[in-house]
Formats: structure tokens, sequence, C-alpha cells
């Protein structure tokens, strides 16, 4: 189940992006 893993990696980037 790497879904959750590819969730948090795209809530990360957009934490980054801010």
């Amino acid at each position: 189940m790497a879904q959750t893993s590819l969730l948090s990696l795209f809530l990360l980037f957009l934490l980054l992006q801010t």
C-alpha cells in the first residue's frame, strides 16, 4: 500500500512549495 507514501510525499511537496 504505497498510496499512503504517495499522499505523504504530495503533502510535503505542497508544504515546501508554500
